[in-house]
């Protein structure tokens, strides 16, 4: 049977999707999408004949027959489509990443960045009968269905791993490493390919609006994260912001976000869509100076633009809760 893909993509991130999107060199048809919950549905929606693997939550039987059952539907994919032989991207620790990871030998698993737990590495995930011999049916598909392998990396079944940052790297992981740089893989993309990249979060008429926006204030869900109320959020970003003219303000929410900032910012130019903040640092804008609270994803912007982190000192009990 020939052979339609050339490459799966398994990713339960907007953010894994993107650097997929930067580093492979095949068109959409050649690449088989696999997406769970993670991916919001207004990003799935733009891959035509992705499989959705959405997850369950549920007793641990009913938990091995819905992982069970999607096991089988991968093999039944994986015959139709020959898949024998095809490159497979994804993170080790997703539900059915074990299906490719006992495949690795006809299928090599290439891991991709999916944030910090790449070098804080969490605890591998509890394998109770790993040391034990399986007396029941249920005791042998834990222990061959439930997280079999060292995860983040870790197992001998990842070919390489590729991440944008090579420092303080886990000595268990340092070798298979390939340290990736975004924003040279985005200057070697042809227009064409960056506006396709940008399609899929729907960003080619947002981004292009932003032109004259200087400011960029990064939110934070401080009201989830601190227990402060909607309103104290609010005032905080008012007072961050307020000796500028909105006009001039964009402003990015975090994906957690659901308030309505538009109430309380008129004027300013809300991006409350979910994409990867990259996206925006690597796009052609007027962003002169960038403020948050404490965002990480100021980092993106230096060099380029000038950054102020007010700490969170800025209110007494985002100090004694997150301080």
């Amino acid at each position: 049977m020939r052979r339609k893909y050339k490459s799966i993509c398994y990713v339960d991130s907007a953010y894994s999707l993107m650097v997929f999107l930067m580093l492979t060199p095949y068109k959409e048809n050649e690449i088989f999408y696999i997406m769970s919950d993670g991916i919001p549905t207004s990003i799935r929606d733009r891959f035509p004949g992705h499989l959705y693997m959405k997850m369950k939550k549920g007793s641990s039987f009913s938990y091995l027959v819905f992982i069970l059952l999607n096991y089988l539907k991968l093999q039944l994919l994986y015959w139709k489509n020959n898949f024998s032989g095809v490159s497979v991207y994804s993170q080790d620790y997703l539900f059915a990443a074990p299906f490719f990871l006992y495949k690795s030998k006809k299928n090599p698993f290439y891991l991709i960045e999916d944030g910090i737990g790449n070098w804080t590495m969490p605890p591998m995930s509890p394998n109770l009968h790993k040391s034990l011999k399986p007396k029941t049916l249920s005791d042998l598909l834990r222990k061959k269905l439930l997280h079999p392998f060292p995860e983040w990396g870790r197992s001998d079944r990842v070919k390489n791993i590729y991440l944008t940052s090579g420092k303080n790297l886990p000595v268990s992981i340092a070798s298979k490493v390939i340290v990736l740089n975004i924003k040279e893989l985005w200057d070697k993309k042809i227009e064409d390919e960056k506006k396709y990249i940008l399609s899929k979060y729907d960003l080619l008429d947002s981004l292009s609006e932003l032109k004259g926006r200087k400011i960029l204030l990064l939110t934070q869900p401080l009201d989830i994260d601190a227990g402060i109320t909607i309103e104290e959020k609010m005032g905080i970003y008012q007072k961050m912001i307020c000796r500028y003219d909105l006009n001039d303000v964009l402003i990015k929410i975090h994906p957690r976000e659901t308030n309505e900032y538009k109430k309380y910012f008129p004027g300013a130019k809300i991006l409350d869509k979910p994409f990867p903040i990259q996206l925006l640092a690597l796009y052609d804008n007027d962003i002169r100076l960038v403020i948050s609270v404490n965002s990480s994803a100021s980092k993106f912007f230096e060099g380029k633009s000038d950054i102020i982190t007010m700490g969170y000192d800025i209110h007494p009990i985002l100090k004694l809760k997150l301080g």
